[in-house]
């Protein structure tokens, strides 16, 4: 029996005098079978520790050193197995569940001196390199030539950076890394992205800044990285449009939109209540969505762009008297937040339903009555402000009346645009 994970051997007396070292686990191969000294049925039961620096291993007598095993921490992945001479703990960590459970059975049946005849034994033979050497978490790849394409990528990857290789499609090696917590893919020639990028469940951290995307698809917005990714660089593409699907990123705190051609946010953008940092500068601009008021940020770029000024009250539906029965309905779906797809909706509603806006008394329309430009205090949505000469700590909202009720209320009183609240 063999398993593998990172332990720590601990000495109890030291422990118990406040003299423990501080060390880390390490990575170590374990092992149970009988020496190769004595009899292969009827001798001795060791327990063998192998590690990088002791690879021929420390052999422990199941019936006689084994005192305890803790396994109340198994389903983590944890253990502790205590010896009884020398005092030493093996805490075991990071072991896949199913073994360690089989692993610390088969250390209880041979410490009780039970029957081992029907127990697949080890050979305790040293351990070889792969077996004990660190597993690799980080690889950085910085050009072309430094590309594995024949030995491929470790599967325990955490970390990895593929920058400056001039790839033009995702390699598809990559995507069955499911460990990966960081991804980099800078300064390359992407222009699109592949649906299993966003299977992948602990994304945490993706770049893709320098390269030529020209629209994200619809599945990173709505795969497992809606919940799963906290930062998301977009910056120096060739984006012209955000689908209002990015709002599902529910675990986003940072977003960088930096040096694109983005000419409008989506109306819901501010349902994106965990963002904390948000650049948008060097875009194309011209005013911001009215649900922008409702982030609360920590620090906020919106320099180089070319916001126009604040304008009067402009009617879009002056004969809006009876409401048509498919904005009706689209506005039902919309605030009861209903799912819908073209199996259960007809196609047309949930193509009207994609462009939803949110009128400044907190309800959805998909046809407003009229809109308007207002300006806020950035200062109202985040700590720190980056400006320029030509930007200040204003930008014009463009906001949404989705009835006459709200239109008169604006009239009543322009200037409190947020006291319009039903």
């Amino acid at each position: 029996m063999r398993l593998t994970c990172n332990a720590e051997v601990v000495n109890r007396q030291l422990s118990a005098q406040g003299m423990r070292k501080k060390s880390q686990p390490i990575r170590t191969f374990l092992s149970i079978g009988r020496s190769k000294s004595t009899d292969s049925k009827t001798g001795a039961i060791f327990l063998m520790v192998c590690t990088a620096k002791d690879r021929v291993g420390t052999k422990y007598k199941l019936r006689d050193n084994v005192q305890n095993i803790f396994g109340k921490f198994i389903q983590d992945g944890k253990a502790t197995i205590r010896l009884k001479v020398p005092p030493f703990d093996i805490q075991l960590q990071k072991a896949d569940q199913v073994s360690l459970k089989h692993f610390l059975s088969i250390v209880k049946l041979g410490h009780q001196n039970r029957d081992m005849d029907k127990v697949k034994l080890s050979i305790l033979a040293p351990a070889t390199s792969s077996q004990v050497e660190p597993l690799k978490v980080r690889l950085n790849i910085t050009d072309r030539q430094n590309y594995p394409l024949a030995n491929g990528f470790p599967r325990t990857l955490e970390t990895l950076r593929v920058c400056n290789c001039m790839l033009k499609k995702v390699d598809s090696r990559i995507l069955m890394l499911k460990q990966l917590r960081s991804l980099d893919f800078s300064n390359n020639r992407f222009q699109t992205l592949p649906e299993q990028l966003s299977q992948i469940p602990t994304l945490a951290e993706l770049k893709l800044t320098g390269n030529f995307l020209l629209e994200v698809p619809k599945c990173i917005w709505t795969g497992k990285l809606q919940h799963s990714l906290k930062m998301l660089d977009l910056s120096d593409n060739k984006l012209q449009y955000i689908s209002p699907d990015i709002t599902k990123m529910s675990s986003l705190v940072r977003l960088n939109l930096n040096s694109n051609e983005i000419k409008k946010l989506p109306s819901n953008f501010g349902q994106l209540s965990a963002l904390k940092f948000f650049s948008a500068a060097r875009n194309k601009l011209r005013n911001l969505p009215a649900t922008f008021g409702d982030l609360r940020m920590e620090e906020l770029d919106l320099s180089g762009n070319e916001f126009e000024k604040d304008s009067d009250i402009q009617l879009l539906n002056q004969d809006y008297i009876v409401m048509p029965l498919t904005e009706l309905a689209a506005r039902i779906v919309a605030k009861f937040r209903l799912p819908h797809d073209p199996s259960t909706l007809p196609a047309y509603l949930c193509k009207y339903l994609m462009r939803t806006k949110m009128c400044v008394c907190s309800r959805e329309c998909i046809l407003p009555y009229a809109t308007a430009l207002r300006s806020i205090d950035l200062r109202q949505t985040a700590h720190i402000i980056t400006r320029t000469e030509n930007t200040g700590v204003t930008a014009p909202l463009q906001t949404f009346l989705c009835s006459t009720r709200c239109y008169k209320n604006i009239l009543r009183n322009s200037k409190c645009l947020w006291k319009c609240k039903r």
